[in-house]
């Protein structure tokens, strides 16, 4: 009887025990599910905080104790023996395996519970550190970003400073003279057909020619103020005596305009005096005042020297004061470097009128023969043109501004010496063809 009131007993707390372990495994596996949210969200970008991480961890501590105090008052079955009357026999109750044993299963369920607690807690200390470290990632990018936009923009600059110290350089080495810039405008307010030299004057100081770098610009010299009431020297109407020709002999007077150039001019003058040739020159004011030594050292070895006006503009788009007032500047010129005045003038572009004539008040001289050494740039091409155009009489155009026009001056007279030609300045030739150089006239050839 004893016996079986034991085994009653026994089977009594079996059930409530079976009832308390299915209560915490419910309790574990809703813990379970919490954790493995924590641990693998649906949305990676819209993971839980921390505040709520914190809040499970305090859920999962709670429960935790909880369990572990109902474990604590499981009923025990690991005996071998019970002893509950004062029976002498001995009931044998059969062990329980870890299986049947509900401590024990509470014991590996608690454990599973706090494995996942922990996991949970791993996690939530991770998701801050993944945050830092994406911060510190966007912030080293940003930081490298904004680095090398001022790197390409220093870069830039020193780019932009450096070209504009070469354009600089570039300029005040070019040789040339006001022509670059009066002659690209004429260029653009001209078509040029009808204007040679006005061509010549602008392609050639535009193209930059190797005689263009070896000089320095001036300081820009002031434009004259026109003053009608001025006057102008007189220019005698034959400067020249009657040259030393060979009786029945070809004449041809040779004319270099827009010098002195300091890079080519000397150079022009060497082969000149070896070939015991006199030509004339057709100065700028402005380069006159850049290279005085070169001009008179063309008037000491006896070369005429004519005036191309200060500026080179186009005479034709001034009113008469100021074409009066070039014609005084260049007279001022002249003064000063030589103690004299041009005898004539040769009007840039080969361009004039009446207005001109008349506020010069002096003789014109332009051209028959223009090889455009100004275009073409070549020494046999300018050599060709030259010898092929000449005819008795001739006023040939050059340029000693041209190191290609300089190269081709040699093979021109020894060319046209071997078809019996001789050469004169333009006040000689005049002289020699009897037609004297008169104020208001102009002259093509003679």
């Amino acid at each position: 009887m004893c016996a079986q009131k034991i085994k009653n007993r026994h089977k009594k707390k079996n059930r409530n025990a079976n009832l308390q372990r299915k209560q915490i495994n419910d309790n574990i596996k809703k813990i379970q599910r919490r954790s493995q949210k924590s641990r693998n969200p649906k949305n990676p970008k819209n993971s839980p905080r921390q505040e709520k991480h914190t809040s499970s961890n305090r859920d999962l501590a709670a429960t935790t104790e909880r369990i572990t105090s109902e474990r604590d008052h499981l009923p025990q079955t690991e005996s071998n023996t019970i002893s509950e009357c004062d029976s002498a026999t001995p009931i044998i109750i059969a062990k329980t395996t870890p299986e049947q044993n509900p401590a024990t299963q509470v014991t590996t369920e608690l454990d599973s519970a706090i494995s996942a607690g922990s996991e949970s807690t791993r996690v939530d200390r991770e998701i801050p550190e993944v945050k830092q470290k994406r911060h510190r990632r966007g912030l080293v990018f940003w930081v490298s970003g904004i680095v090398l936009v001022a790197a390409l923009v220093v870069g830039s600059f020193t780019l932009i400073s450096k070209l504009s110290g070469q354009s600089k350089e570039e300029t005040s080495q070019d040789e040339g003279n006001n022509d670059t810039n009066d002659d690209e405008n004429e260029d653009q307010d001209n078509d040029g057909s009808d204007q040679p030299d006005d061509e010549k004057d602008s392609e050639s100081n535009s193209s930059g020619g190797s005689d263009s770098d070896a000089s320095k610009e001036p300081t820009p010299q002031p434009e004259p103020k026109p003053n009608p009431d001025q006057s102008i020297s007189p220019r005698p109407d034959n400067p020249a005596k009657d040259p030393n020709v060979t009786p029945g002999s070809k004449l041809v007077a040779l004319t270099f305009d827009d010098g002195p150039s300091a890079a080519t001019t000397p150079r022009l003058l060497d082969i000149l005096k070896q070939k015991g040739v006199k030509v004339t020159f057709f100065v700028l004011g402005n380069m006159a005042q850049r290279s005085p030594d070169i001009l008179r050292r063309e008037v000491a070895e006896g070369h005429e020297v004519g005036s191309h006006t200060p500026y080179h503009n186009q005479l034709t788009k001034l009113n008469f004061s100021q074409v009066r007032a070039e014609a005084i500047e260049m007279d001022r010129i002249f003064t000063d470097i030589l103690g004299t005045v041009p005898p004539f003038t040769r009007p840039p572009y080969g361009s004039f009128n009446q207005t001109v004539k008349d506020a010069l008040a002096q003789p014109l001289v332009l051209w028959s023969v223009d090889p455009l050494d100004w275009k073409y740039r070549n020494a046999a091409t300018v050599r060709s043109n030259v010898v092929s155009a000449t005819r008795d009489g001739s006023i040939i155009l050059m340029h000693d501004i041209h190191a290609s026009t300089v190269d081709a001056v040699a093979g021109i007279i020894d060319d046209l010496r071997a078809q019996g030609y001789e050469f004169l300045t333009v006040s000689e030739l005049a002289a020699a063809k009897d037609q004297p150089l008169l104020t208001g006239w102009a002259y093509y050839s003679f």
